[in-house]
């Protein structure tokens, strides 16, 4: 027999942090009805082992910061994840209390220090810079001073 939703909860649980709505949908795809599903997720979150503001804070502090992801990639990652937009926004928030230029200077102090210097290096910078999530204005700002030396 196999095992119960709770149990595979707890189960995926034990692993990793789950958005609500991830968990959701894995109990779903492992053939649970819904209503399992629904009582399963209500009493995780009544025990305190479901909770998508601590997760996405987790998250945002943690593996997707090391990514050197910027504001947008990182709220859009989360939500893709299953991150309220809530928790996903105050998630972003937090990990970025020093300020957006403050991330994205080492995310390009990082990214031209493993580059010889080339023509084309403030359009290269700026596509890398965008690719991780940094807003346009910090992007051209950066790529500007950083490869051009303007101020």
């Amino acid at each position: 027999m196999g095992s119960s939703c709770f149990e595979k909860a707890c189960d995926l649980l034990s692993r990793r942090a789950h958005f609500r709505a991830e968990l959701e949908r894995k109990l779903g795809q492992r053939g649970h009805d819904a209503t399992a599903i629904a009582e399963t997720l209500d009493r995780l979150a009544k025990l305190g082992y479901l909770d998508d503001a601590g997760c996405a804070r987790s998250l945002a502090t943690g593996p997707l910061n090391r990514r050197g992801y910027g504001p947008l990639r990182m709220r859009a990652e989360l939500e893709r994840r299953g991150a309220p937009a809530a928790a996903a926004a105050a998630a972003v928030e937090a990990a970025f209390v020093a300020g957006e230029e403050a991330a994205a200077r080492q995310v390009a102090e990082r990214w031209l220090s493993r580059r010889p210097a080339a023509g084309t290096a403030r359009a290269a910078l700026a596509r890398h810079l965008d690719r991780k999530g940094f807003s346009a204005g910090t992007v051209l700002r950066l790529a500007r001073e950083l490869v051009d030396g303007d101020a």
